[in-house]
Protein backbone atom coordinates (compact mmCIF):
# COMPACT_ATOMS: atom_id res chain seq x y z
CA UNK A 1 0.00 0.00 0.00
CA UNK A 2 1.78 3.15 -1.17
CA UNK A 3 1.26 6.44 0.63
CA UNK A 4 3.29 8.61 -1.70
CA UNK A 5 4.98 8.30 -5.07
CA UNK A 6 8.51 9.43 -4.09
CA UNK A 7 10.79 8.16 -1.35
CA UNK A 8 13.85 9.41 0.48
CA UNK A 9 17.02 7.32 0.66
CA UNK A 10 17.04 6.33 4.34
CA UNK A 11 15.21 3.24 5.58
CA UNK A 12 12.76 3.16 8.49
CA UNK A 13 11.13 0.36 10.46
CA UNK A 14 7.45 -0.44 10.05
CA UNK A 15 5.08 -3.03 11.51
CA UNK A 16 3.11 -4.37 8.57
CA UNK A 17 0.65 -7.20 8.06
CA UNK A 18 1.64 -9.35 5.05
CA UNK A 19 -1.83 -10.83 4.48
CA UNK A 20 -5.20 -11.06 6.17
CA UNK A 21 -4.99 -13.00 9.43
CA UNK A 22 -1.19 -13.06 9.50
CA UNK A 23 1.06 -11.89 12.32
CA UNK A 24 2.77 -8.51 12.24
CA UNK A 25 6.15 -8.29 10.52
CA UNK A 26 8.82 -5.72 11.36
CA UNK A 27 10.43 -4.72 8.08
CA UNK A 28 12.41 -1.84 6.65
CA UNK A 29 10.93 0.49 4.05
CA UNK A 30 12.11 3.70 2.50
CA UNK A 31 11.01 6.88 4.27
CA UNK A 32 8.07 8.25 2.23
CA UNK A 33 7.98 11.73 0.74
CA UNK A 34 4.74 13.71 1.08
CA UNK A 35 2.78 14.44 -2.06
CA UNK A 36 0.61 17.44 -2.88
CA UNK A 37 -1.62 18.34 0.08
CA UNK A 38 0.19 15.94 2.42
CA UNK A 39 2.68 16.12 5.28
CA UNK A 40 5.19 13.61 6.56
CA UNK A 41 4.96 12.98 10.30
CA UNK A 42 7.75 11.65 12.50
CA UNK A 43 5.65 9.35 14.68
CA UNK A 44 6.15 9.80 18.43
CA UNK A 45 3.26 7.61 19.60
CA UNK A 46 0.55 5.45 18.10
CA UNK A 47 -2.26 3.91 20.06
CA UNK A 48 -3.47 0.37 19.62
CA UNK A 49 -7.14 0.41 18.69
CA UNK A 50 -9.83 -2.17 18.02
CA UNK A 51 -10.06 -0.89 14.45
CA UNK A 52 -6.55 -2.27 13.87
CA UNK A 53 -8.20 -5.70 14.03
CA UNK A 54 -10.06 -4.79 10.81
CA UNK A 55 -6.70 -4.40 9.12
CA UNK A 56 -5.07 -7.44 10.71
CA UNK A 57 -7.95 -9.80 10.00
CA UNK A 58 -8.92 -8.33 6.61
CA UNK A 59 -12.48 -7.62 7.67
CA UNK A 60 -12.67 -4.13 6.11
CA UNK A 61 -13.46 -4.17 2.37
CA UNK A 62 -10.74 -3.10 -0.04
CA UNK A 63 -7.64 -3.39 2.17
CA UNK A 64 -4.52 -3.79 0.05
CA UNK A 65 -1.78 -5.85 1.65
CA UNK A 66 0.71 -5.33 3.23
CA UNK A 67 -0.74 -2.36 5.13
CA UNK A 68 0.72 -0.58 8.14
CA UNK A 69 -2.06 -0.21 10.77
CA UNK A 70 -2.45 2.63 13.24
CA UNK A 71 -5.10 5.34 13.36
CA UNK A 72 -4.24 6.97 16.71
CA UNK A 73 -1.08 8.85 15.81
CA UNK A 74 0.81 11.69 17.47
CA UNK A 75 3.99 13.16 16.06
CA UNK A 76 5.86 16.10 14.60
CA UNK A 77 5.58 17.33 11.03
CA UNK A 78 8.90 16.41 9.45
CA UNK A 79 8.23 17.64 5.91
CA UNK A 80 5.39 19.38 4.07
CA UNK A 81 4.30 18.56 0.54
CA UNK A 82 3.54 20.95 -2.28
CA UNK A 83 0.53 23.18 -1.76
CA UNK A 84 0.61 22.92 2.05
CA UNK A 85 0.64 26.33 3.72
CA UNK A 86 -1.41 25.95 6.91
CA UNK A 87 0.96 23.43 8.54
CA UNK A 88 4.66 23.91 9.28
CA UNK A 89 7.67 21.69 9.81
CA UNK A 90 8.19 21.05 13.55
CA UNK A 91 4.48 21.42 14.43
CA UNK A 92 2.98 18.73 16.69
CA UNK A 93 -0.03 16.97 15.17
CA UNK A 94 -2.33 14.01 15.59
CA UNK A 95 -4.15 11.81 13.11
CA UNK A 96 -7.24 9.84 14.14
CA UNK A 97 -9.79 7.51 12.57
CA UNK A 98 -10.94 10.30 10.24
CA UNK A 99 -7.98 10.29 7.89
CA UNK A 100 -9.34 12.58 5.22
CA UNK A 101 -12.21 13.02 2.81
CA UNK A 102 -12.66 13.59 -0.91
CA UNK A 103 -14.40 16.97 -0.59
CA UNK A 104 -16.60 16.25 -3.62
CA UNK A 105 -19.33 13.80 -2.58
CA UNK A 106 -22.77 15.02 -1.45
CA UNK A 107 -21.89 14.58 2.25
CA UNK A 108 -18.66 16.59 1.90
CA UNK A 109 -20.41 19.34 -0.03
CA UNK A 110 -22.78 19.67 2.96
CA UNK A 111 -19.79 19.78 5.34
CA UNK A 112 -20.60 16.30 6.68
CA UNK A 113 -17.05 14.95 6.29
CA UNK A 114 -17.55 12.04 8.71
CA UNK A 115 -19.99 10.52 6.25
CA UNK A 116 -17.84 11.03 3.17
CA UNK A 117 -18.54 8.41 0.55
CA UNK A 118 -14.77 8.03 0.05
CA UNK A 119 -13.60 8.46 3.65
CA UNK A 120 -9.89 7.81 4.18
CA UNK A 121 -8.82 5.82 7.25
CA UNK A 122 -5.18 5.59 8.36
CA UNK A 123 -4.02 1.99 8.42
CA UNK A 124 -6.77 0.99 5.99
CA UNK A 125 -6.87 3.56 3.15
CA UNK A 126 -3.20 4.45 3.54
CA UNK A 127 -0.37 3.37 5.84
CA UNK A 128 -0.95 4.32 9.46
CA UNK A 129 1.21 5.07 12.47
CA UNK A 130 2.89 1.72 13.21
CA UNK A 131 6.00 3.10 11.55
CA UNK A 132 8.66 5.69 12.23
CA UNK A 133 7.38 8.14 9.60
CA UNK A 134 3.99 8.36 7.95
CA UNK A 135 2.39 10.51 5.27
CA UNK A 136 -1.09 11.94 5.84
CA UNK A 137 -3.39 14.35 4.00
CA UNK A 138 -3.69 17.76 5.67
CA UNK A 139 -7.44 17.33 6.25
CA UNK A 140 -6.62 14.46 8.62
CA UNK A 141 -4.46 16.58 10.95
CA UNK A 142 -5.32 17.98 14.36
CA UNK A 143 -2.89 20.29 16.19
CA UNK A 144 -1.41 19.10 19.48
CA UNK A 145 -0.50 21.81 22.02
CA UNK A 146 3.13 21.86 23.16
CA UNK A 147 1.87 21.78 26.76
CA UNK A 148 0.84 18.12 26.39
CA UNK A 149 3.46 15.47 26.94
CA UNK A 150 4.00 12.57 24.55
CA UNK A 151 1.93 10.10 26.58
CA UNK A 152 -1.16 12.32 26.65
CA UNK A 153 -0.82 13.77 23.16
CA UNK A 154 -2.18 10.85 21.14
CA UNK A 155 -5.47 10.60 23.02
CA UNK A 156 -5.87 14.38 23.18
CA UNK A 157 -5.29 14.79 19.45
CA UNK A 158 -7.85 12.15 18.64
CA UNK A 159 -10.50 13.71 20.86
CA UNK A 160 -9.80 17.12 19.30
CA UNK A 161 -9.95 15.65 15.78
CA UNK A 162 -13.27 13.99 16.58
CA UNK A 163 -14.79 17.17 18.00
CA UNK A 164 -13.51 19.32 15.12
CA UNK A 165 -15.01 16.94 12.56
CA UNK A 166 -18.27 16.76 14.50
CA UNK A 167 -18.51 20.56 14.67
CA UNK A 168 -17.74 20.85 10.95
CA UNK A 169 -20.47 18.37 10.06
CA UNK A 170 -23.06 20.50 11.90
CA UNK A 171 -22.42 23.57 9.78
Amino acid sequence: MATATKTAAAPMKVAQIPKAGADFQIVEREIPKPGVGQVRIKVQACGVCHSDVFTKEGSWPGIQYPPVPGDEVAGIIDEVGAGVSEWKQGQRVGVGWHGGQDGTCPSCRRGDFRNCRNLKIPGISYDGGYQQYMVAPVEALAPIPESLGRRRSSAAALRRNYHLQRAASRR
